[in-house]
């Protein structure tokens, strides 16, 4: 049985309604002092996923992603940076299933009647998210022919040279300490939304932050755009060390 969860963001508050292999769907509800999550006032077209329930998981073609499940989201959509609100829009849940760490991936879910595009950033090794369809389709057509893709990825996340820790911290802020002996310039901390259960990002798209120059030992703190604390997570940092990007 596939678990439901809420979000809630700086800007949103999203629902995610997943169809279980019994055919029902459980709606979770999340709440915290930011702001509360409810349940869509609609019945979402459970229908529709039924059909397709006994097509999952399917590997993602030409990727080391695995497409888990169809899903539909209520929220705002951070995809294309217009963060409007949509409702019933499709999902895809995937998993990245190699040990590399996936900087960029697009995917394409064909049915005999139509396309379904999600476009996915920085998913970490073993790492599920929930990509949202880029054209917000609300609707599935046909049987399901083939599902492909691309990806770029690297063998680490990226800050292993760069000895650089992000994490949430007592203030409520992003906490970012430089450990090594050498002044890091140039420093870009991407992070995800986050949901814990059932430990999923949700969205493609990943926020960047950017520190111009960080000396040794330095910590600061940081209230980006996007990032809550306990719904944010940070999934990848770069940095220019001794004239080396890194």
């Amino acid at each position: 049985m596939l678990l439901i969860t809420g979000i809630v963001s700086s800007v949103a508050v999203a629902t995610v309604m997943y169809i279980s292999a019994d055919g029902a769907l459980f709606p979770y509800g999340v709440s915290n002092e930011v702001t509360e999550l409810t349940a869509p006032a609609q019945i979402l077209p459970e229908e529709m996923l039924q059909a397709y329930t006994n097509d999952f998981p399917m590997p993602v073609a030409g990727t080391t992603l695995v497409a888990k499940a169809l899903a539909f989201y209520d929220g705002r959509f951070l995809e294309d940076g217009s963060d409007r609100e949509v409702i019933n829009v499709l999902a895809l849940e995937v998993q990245n299933v190699g040990n590399d760490h996936i900087r960029k991936a697009h995917i394409e879910l064909k049915f005999t009647d139509m396309t379904l595009n999600f476009l996915g950033e920085h998913i970490p090794s073993g790492g599920k998210v929930l990509l949202i369809e880029r054209n917000c389709a609300k609707s599935l057509q046909g049987e399901i022919t083939d599902c492909a893709g691309w990806q770029f990825a690297s063998a680490s996340m990226g800050n292993a040279e760069l000895d650089i820790s992000a994490s949430d911290s007592d203030l409520g802020l992003l906490s970012v300490t430089n450990h090594a002996q050498n002044t890091v310039f140039n420093v870009e901390i991407f992070f995800k939304s986050w949901v814990e259960p059932p430990g999923m990002y949700v969205g493609g798209v990943a926020h960047c932050v950017k520190i111009e120059k960080l000396a040794p030992g330095e910590t600061v703190y940081l209230q980006p755009n996007y990032y809550v604390t306990g719904y944010s997570k940070v999934v990848f940092i770069t940095g220019v060390l001794e004239n080396r990007y890194v």
